[in-house]
């Protein structure tokens, strides 16, 4: 060897020694001998002491599994998780059998200040402490969380070995696991030794040196696996090697080595080179899912690909390798800075497909696949002309203009499920392609690798990336560290008109929102972008002049559309007289900024009066939420041979702070059938605020208030009930609250209805106990009481023991007015919820319990009690029993009934004219059931 590569090698062994003197080192033994769930860990510290005290604090994270009242089983139960509330000891995790050691292998004595954290006492006060651990892990089954180990006994940790705890200027950092992947740790070195049976191998992100010994630089967590022979993938390229925990198919294996280099090169010029492998576990595959490409089996057909298989493959693997190329080279304090790490995953993952697919459609082959005849009727809509490169901000929208979002430097403990999930992530990186935009591409991508590389192995905070750009960048970017990353309300540029003159178009912008942030001015000509410019430091009340050009239209943050909250203010026409061309659609479509969109569908519904109603819908309901909603339905009843149809529009205001989330103002107006020859006309109003709440908690609150005037036909020679009941208004005021918990779910509602004759309050409370896996005990209490009642002939508003009459016509009863037959026998759970065909009325007050219980899969008991009263009439008690079936819970359910004040019921005769059914075919209800928890 020459003196100068001796001396080059001191000279870097010198510089590493400097800096690994400034970091951790951890060292561990494992030892599984695949026969249980337990592993055996020795473990030797040399770490940096960041405290003056005499102890030292260390992260004990498999704790997280001890029991059902740890911190990550009560954050389960808050994303309506409960596999660790109900799993039994075998499937819990700990640490068990702990002992420390001190330099000298003397036993140091600890304690366990919390479930997750043990104190090291007496400690000499060095610089670095030298000390070592003792002990085994009892291992989570991995259904928990996707960590610990399968029934095939394979592994998969992270985060279960003890972590020298984090200090700030404040003290020690207290983290728990909580699974939300946000925990942080020191910069370490880490070496790991394995003693493993012959039939497992070992598979993590470290560098393999020699046979089961790995290390790894400057690193805050690792991964590590322990899988049977040929459940794992491992490719390797030109520009690293990729470990897949996951089964992938034979036709993927064979595509992914000149995928998986294109990608890693593509990674590599953004971040750097990478020395150690990627490991990509089934739960990190699961949670970077690229969602919308995969193949769709369809039955008695077969698989349908939306895409070419190379370029779905590189779809799934360019989300999974930005995922785990900025884990392992950018190292961030994931609590408070998760938006930087986050966000350039985001941006590279956008960039990627901008280069490599800028005419792929999101949609695929479907509109083109998809034919009648020679048509292709998805052509028509604005979803099938979406382009992928448009996908991230897409989605993003979709939660936007529903209120959902948060801001982007919300520590990710307080950020909702949904925003944890996707919505923090896609508006970072929307941020990012912001500033990129703004700076230009190249400066943006030299700027962050330069970063990056000069700060490696250091922690970035966004201190450090802010200064960073501010004081390299060739523009002024303070807007976006300063004003948009903090931004909590929603940002809004609206052009607000426009004024030619003889040189120049003149338009007036309104900034409808704080932010100062610089807006880009494009005009386009025939499809082509013509002028282009940024408006710097922009204030509240702009003017602002374009050259004279016959443009087809001018548009704000063109190809950016991020953070604006409404994109349709931000184009206009020159010409014509809309400000927006009308484009008319089937059924509903994708919003286009450019259009104003009315949809024309036919659509028929059921009841038995009307029989078939076939009528044509008018409606401007998009997929993505928007302020206005309308929806006109004419409609043509067969069964009455008359024009029928209804009318409901909705407006809806979004605060960006207060008492209230949501403000929804509407008003309707129908004409339907009721009975055989009798229709009722219908209009009215109402307002619903639904009060702000912290992101993850669950409980929703709401009032509302509602007016209703409603006519109903009489006969030619009518009853006295029906000349009172010919027409009457409604006004109610209501309170809502609803606790999805999954262990205890809870609803209740209060009424103060007001009508022409008659006032009263009537309320209900609903508690579903969950006590083990797939059984709940539900408890319903029904409460209501006249405070006066005028009425002399009809019982029709009074309080129903076991049916309803719905005088608001809001419920969805197919035979609202039958006494007999099958229709009557629909059941709804509202006022008294009995079961057993009572026939009573009360028009005083009634007060009700039903209980369900569960028996057997589908199968429950039910029993209800109540008591009841009407003027000139005793108290009455009253009961039942029996068996309901779910067919489809809370949606399509039977009662069977059996015991009651009536007597043993499948004694008294006719007893399928007792069996009572529940049919709902709210799609609102269907949507509200998968929202429970996410957001």
């Amino acid at each position: 060897m020459s003196f100068m590569k001796i001396f080059t090698f001191l000279i870097l062994l010198l510089l590493f020694s400097a800096v690994s003197a400034q970091i951790d080192s951890v060292k561990i033994w494992l030892k599984y001998d695949g026969n249980s769930s337990l592993i055996h860990v020795h473990q030797e510290f040399n770490v940096q002491r960041n405290t003056q005290e005499n102890h030292f604090l260390l992260y004990a994270w498999a704790n997280a599994f001890k029991d059902k009242n740890t911190v990550l089983a009560k954050t389960k139960l808050k994303d309506r998780n409960d596999a660790l509330y109900f799993a039994p000891l075998s499937d819990r995790g700990w640490i068990e059998d702990l002992h420390f050691f001190d330099s000298e292998n003397k036993k140091i004595p600890y304690s366990q200040i919390n479930n997750e954290m043990y104190r090291l006492n007496t400690l000499k006060t060095h610089d670095r402490l030298i000390f070592s651990a003792d002990y085994r892990i009892h291992l989570p089954n991995r259904n928990i969380t996707g960590y610990g180990i399968d029934e095939q006994g394979n592994i998969l940790l992270k985060y279960f070995f003890l972590q020298p705890a984090m200090y700030n200027q404040d003290g020690e950092v207290v983290q728990y696991f909580k699974d939300f992947e946000s925990l942080s740790a020191n910069n370490t070195n880490y070496t790991l030794y394995f003693e493993t049976p012959p039939n497992y191998e070992v598979f993590t992100d470290l560098k393999e040196v020699e046979k089961n010994v790995f290390t790894g630089l400057q690193m805050d967590f690792f991964q590590l696996a322990i899988q049977a022979p040929g459940s794992t993938h491992s490719i390797t390229t030109p520009f690293g090697t990729v470990h897949f925990g996951v089964d992938l198919s034979a036709e993927d294996v064979a595509l992914l080595e000149p995928v998986l280099s294109k990608e890693l090169r593509f990674l590599e010029e953004h971040l750097g080179k990478l020395d150690e492998p990627l490991y990509i576990s089934g739960k990190n595959y699961r949670k970077n899912k690229f969602q919308g490409v995969q193949d769709v089996k369809i039955p008695l057909i077969g698989t349908y690909k939306i895409f070419d298989p190379s370029v779905r493959l590189q779809l799934e693997m360019i989300s999974q390798l930005t995922s785990a190329f900025t884990d392992r080279k950018i190292l961030v304090d994931m609590r408070q800075d998760h938006w930087i790490r986050n966000g350039i995953q985001m941006y590279l993952q956008m960039e990627y497909i901008e280069q490599n697919f800028p005419d792929l459609l999101l949609a695929g082959h479907i509109p083109d696949d998809i034919r009648i005849w020679k048509l292709k009727p998805l052509k028509w809509f604005e979803a099938s002309k979406i382009k992928m490169t448009e996908r991230t901000q897409l989605w993003y929208r979709m939660f936007l203009t529903a209120n959902l979002d948060q801001s982007i430097d919300t520590p990710f403990d307080e950020l909702s499920n949904l925003n944890q999930t996707n919505v923090s992530s896609y508006k970072s990186g929307l941020a990012m392609h912001y500033l990129a935009v703004y700076l230009g591409k190249p400066e943006f991508d030299n700027l962050l690798e330069c970063m990056i590389s000069e700060h490696r192995g250091q922690r970035i905070t966004a201190a450090l990336f802010r200064n960073y750009f501010v004081q390299n960048s060739s523009k002024d970017v303070r807007w976006l560290f300063d004003e948009l990353i903090s931004f909590d309300k929603n940002f809004d540029f609206a052009i607000r008109s426009i004024k030619k003159t003889e040189d120049s178009l003149v338009l007036n912008i309104r900034n409808k929102s704080e932010l100062k942030t610089p807006i880009r001015i494009s005009g386009f000509e025939n499809g082509i972008k013509v002028y282009d410019n940024w408006l710097e430091n922009p204030g509240k009340k702009i003017t602002y002049r374009v050259p004279a050009r016959n443009y087809d239209y001018l548009v704000l943050n063109d190809s950016i559309g991020f953070p604006d909250f409404n994109l349709n203010n931000n184009y206009i026409r020159p010409k014509g007289i809309l400000r927006r061309k009308l484009k008319i659609g089937l059924v509903t479509d994708i919003p286009s900024p450019k259009h104003a969109a009315l949809f024309i569908f036919p659509e028929v519904e059921w009841n038995n009066y009307d029989k078939f109603q076939a009528g044509i819908t008018f409606s401007n309901k998009t997929i993505l939420p928007q302020p206005w909603q309308f929806k006109a339905k004419p409609q043509y009843s067969t069964g009455e041979n008359a024009l029928t149809g209804s009318f409901i529009s909705s407006y809806n205001l979004y605060p960006n702070h207060g008492w209230f989330r949501q403000i929804k103002l509407s008003g309707s107006a129908s004409y339907q059938h009721f009975n055989q020859g009798l229709a009722y006309k219908s209009y009215g109003a109402g307002s619903l605020f639904v009060f702000d709440k912290q992101p993850r908690e669950l409980i929703s609150r709401a009032i509302g208030m509602t007016y209703q005037n409603i006519d109903r036909e009489i006969p030619l020679e009518p009853t006295p009930e029906e000349v009172e009941l010919q027409n009457y208004k409604l006004y109610n005021l209501y309170y809502q609250y609803w606790n999805p918990k999954v262990i205890h779910e809870k609803r209740a509602l209060v009424n103060f209805q007001v009508s022409n004759n008659f006032s009263k309050i009537f309320g209900e409370f609903y508690w579903r106990w969950k006590f083990a896996h797939n059984k709940r005990l539900g408890v319903r209490i029904f409460g209501g009481s006249f405070i006066n009642q005028n009425l002399e002939s009809t019982d029709y508003f009074d309080f129903g023991l076991d049916r309803i009459s719905d005088y608001t016509f809001s419920y969805p009863l197919l035979g609202r007015s039958e006494e007999t037959g099958l229709l009557s026998q629909q059941f709804v759970l509202a006022e008294g919820g009995f079961k057993s065909n009572f026939n009573v009325r009360a028009n005083q007050y009634m007060y009700t319990l039903n209980l369900e219980y569960p028996i057997w899969k589908m199968i429950d008991i039910y029993a209800d009690a109540g008591v009841y009263k009407s003027k000139l009439a005793p108290v009455k008690m009253v009961y039942d029993s029996g068996v309901r079936v779910r067919v489809i819970p809370d949606f399509l359910e039977l009662y069977f009934p059996l015991q009651s004040s009536l007597g043993f019921e499948p004694t008294l005769g006719a007893y399928h004219e007792r069996i009572r059914f529940m049919l709902n075919l709210d799609i609102g209800k269907v949507v509200e059931y998968w929202r429970r928890g996410k957001y």
